[in-house]
């Protein structure tokens, strides 16, 4: 609880600006506005005065206050800085000089930011659904508590240290977020490049597999029907296995939709190949279709599907592929120079051996991923959980 605090009417520490300035319709104006939620004040551009309707504009300073008269009660306030002194802004834009005697602009932002300040505001703007407005003087008259200037100062200095930290937080997630994209790749990579791996390199046109063996236009075979379809957009990063899918009319089947699909292939994006759009075809979406921007394998009796699926989603396989991949605007990988790629083919029951070992390395990757799912969550929340702590019983 805050002690040493004096109940002021908002009227008591912000004085609205008159400072306004004629405009000039042959000189240059920044304009400024109003981000939602407490995201800032930010520039909205550089335009000639002829091009602003009014004659006269309200002049912003560093420090001063800033609303949006008709988003003010969601969160469209803030100070205005130090970059956008002397800029100018509408009368829509009420424009307030703090008292500093009394309090600390970097406090008033703080404070600002708090959802007891928003309420503030909602409960200044009235009007019908589509001309909600603040009431300035109803906004001004609301009383807030504050606490001595010193007891400011070190409620943002806390606040600072706490923000910082929070930030810190996010760059070591993030950072932890990317090692941990990366590991089932370099466990997988690390197993194919041993040298062991070697005399098992094959090209995919020697390899036990077929390449997209079949193909059915809907709209002829079933034109009344429906099937589901696989586009680009469906697939993700992989590994993954593709149980869903849209599902069109057939007489509606775009020109790509001409791959057919069936339980166990490995289906991979040709189209920006680095993207490792890879995934495994599930027992729902056995004989649907998929865009002729997949290549659609089909594994022999010799070659696992799974120690199949995690290769195509490797470096090895994946850089490979980038090498020869045409078109600057469009890079892709042609079926030609597909064939032509290198993969490893050991013995089955070994596949299956690092193939269950790349699933169990999946599964903890899994984990670690939803941690940091929830970690994100609570680092978001944090800030204002915080904010309402400090801020209780003051608006």
């Amino acid at each position: 609880m805050i002690s040493d605090l004096s109940s002021v009417e908002l009227a008591d520490i912000l004085k609205k600006s008159q400072d306004r300035t004629e405009i000039d319709p042959s000189k240059i104006y920044r304009r400024v506005t109003v981000r939602l939620w407490g995201k800032g004040v930010v520039q909205r551009g550089e335009v000639l005065g002829a091009e602003i309707a009014a004659k006269k504009q309200i002049v912003v300073h560093s420090g001063q206050f800033i609303l949006s008269r008709i988003d003010a009660r969601h969160g469209a306030f803030g100070l205005i800085p130090d970059s956008l002194d002397g800029a100018v802004v509408s009368s829509d834009f009420p424009v307030f000089t703090l008292d500093r005697s009394r309090i600390l602009p970097e406090f008033l932002e703080w404070m600002s930011r708090a959802r007891g300040f928003v309420e503030i505001c909602k409960a200044a703007s009235e009007g019908t659904t589509n001309r909600v407005r603040l009431k300035e003087d109803q906004f001004l008259n609301t009383k807030i508590s504050l606490p001595s200037l010193d007891k400011q100062r070190r409620i943002v200095e806390r606040l600072s240290l706490l923000t910082s930290k929070l930030e810190e937080a996010r760059h070591l997630r993030a950072r932890a977020a990317d090692d941990i994209r990366t590991l089932l790749d370099a466990c997988t990579t690390d197993i194919l490049q041993r040298s062991e791996m070697k005399p098992f390199f094959v090209r995919i046109s020697d390899a036990d597999l077929e390449l997209n063996r079949e193909t059915r236009d809907p709209a002829r075979i079933n034109p009344k029907g429906e099937f589901a379809y696989v586009d680009i957009s469906s697939v993700g990063e992989g590994p993954s296995i593709l149980s869903d899918a849209k599902v069109l009319p057939s007489s509606q089947a775009p020109s790509r939709a001409r791959r057919v699909i069936h339980r166990e292939d490995i289906i991979f994006s040709t189209v920006r190949p680095n993207l490792r759009a890879v995934a495994k075809v599930g027992k729902e979406l056995d004989n649907q279709i998929c865009s002729t921007g997949f290549a659609v394998f089909s594994c022999g009796q010799s070659i696992d599907p799974d120690f199949l699926l995690y290769q195509l989603c490797s470096s090895f396989f994946i850089d490979q592929c980038i090498t020869r991949t045409t078109g600057a605007h469009y890079p892709a990988i042609n079926e030609t120079n597909l064939r032509e790629v290198l993969i490893a083919v050991p013995p089955l029951p070994r596949q299956r051996r690092i193939a269950a070992h790349l699933k169990e390395v999946q599964a903890r990757v899994g984990t670690l991923k939803t941690m940091q799912a929830e970690t994100a969550t609570e680092l978001e929340v944090l800030p204002s959980l915080i904010l309402g702590a400090t801020f209780n019983g003051l608006l």
